[in-house]
């Protein structure tokens, strides 16, 4: 099991800010060969330090495979 996860939040003007991201991650067996890397990238709005909206895509099939994520609460 490998996981990448890259980002960084732009600005805070009056607790907004945006967060571009990359992901990838990639799960094997034993063989080198086996698991594909998947990769994503997308971007977040925030407000404050508890709530934010990302909406990501599939690196390989944009735009058809966005997906979009609330999260209410810190990650860290």
């Amino acid at each position: 099991l490998a996981l990448v996860n890259l980002e960084y939040a732009i600005g805070r003007l009056n607790g907004l800010h945006i967060v571009p991201f990359f992901d990838a991650g990639r799960v094997a067996t034993a063989s080198p060969e086996s698991g594909a890397w998947l990769k994503g990238a997308g971007f977040g709005l925030g407000l404050g330090r508890d709530f934010r909206i990302d909406f990501g895509y599939k690196l390989d099939d944009i735009p058809g495979s966005m997906q979009v994520l609330l999260r209410l609460g810190r990650t860290f």
